[in-house]
């Protein structure tokens, strides 16, 4: 029961947490929206490095939020255009040139991202409860994996996500049933959400190491099927846009977008 309380409290953090940032993007100014990202950052960097220290199911929890507060705070930078890299138009279509002109696109985004979670990693390396890096580094995994197979090429681009600020990371995009490289992405994330989730089920498991694997199993499942939702034609405002599915505000949802967890 506890660990199906697991799954559960996943699934409303992960939907709650997109809203609340949904209407943040779209109601709040820019200063505002910074001033929230830096308190939020202070707090869940405080509760990662606390909650390591306590080997419990109630620390294993706190962990996984301060992950994932953490990493809300770089979905606000990244939605406000705080945080980017260095906008070009690549210099040719030649995979190479496309990759290179990608990459620094989102330069500064990324450095900051695998920044934060080396420091995560030593903050909390050899303490009982290493939730909030754990969860930090599968949100980071992820949402790599989405940016490679975007940039590859999948029927569903999703670029209602991007705010008008950052609408221009789209011309790294490419538009194809499949490619390569999602297969593969797919079955390591399904490999690895399995493996957490026998981990979690096993009777020899501490509760608090149990269920922090179901948290980050869980998390990773979610990641698995926003990946298959880049195959389908399905348009994700209607899941993440309540004015989408009430027939109001189509508009703005298109300008401003949503968020996603894993991008």
């Amino acid at each position: 029961m506890n660990l199906a309380f697991a799954a559960i409290y996943v699934l409303a953090v992960w939907y709650s947490t997109t809203q609340v940032l949904l209407w943040m993007v779209r109601g709040m100014p820019k200063p505002a929206l910074n001033a929230v990202a830096l308190v939020l950052a202070v707090v869940s960097a405080v509760l990662a490095v606390m909650s390591a220290q306590e080997p419990s199911v109630h620390a294993a929890y706190v962990g996984f939020t301060a992950g994932i507060g953490l990493w809300a705070v770089f979905e606000i930078c990244f939605l406000t255009g705080a945080i980017l890299g260095i906008d070009q138009a690549p210099a040719s279509d030649r995979i190479g040139a496309r990759a290179w002109s990608a990459l620094k696109a989102i330069v500064w985004h990324e450095a900051a991202l695998v920044g934060t979670l080396l420091v995560l990693v030593v903050a909390t390396g050899g303490n009982p409860n290493p939730t909030a890096a754990a969860t930090f580094g599968a949100l980071w995994v992820m949402r790599a994996s989405s940016k490679i197979n975007l940039f590859l090429g999948v029927r569903n681009l999703c670029t209602e996500f991007l705010p008008a600020g950052v609408q221009h990371l789209s011309q790294h995009f490419r538009k194809r049933d499949m490619n390569p490289f999602f297969p593969f992405t797919v079955v390591c994330a399904t490999i690895a959400a399995a493996l957490l989730l026998r981990s979690g089920l096993n009777p020899v498991t501490s509760p608090d190491q149990a269920t922090a694997a179901i948290l980050i199993a869980t998390l990773v499942s979610l990641g698995v099927a926003e990946h298959w939702l880049m195959l389908t034609p399905l348009s994700a405002l209607d899941l993440w846009s309540a004015d989408r599915r009430a027939g109001k505000g189509a508009m703005q949802s298109r300008q401003v977008g949503a968020i996603r967890t894993f991008g």
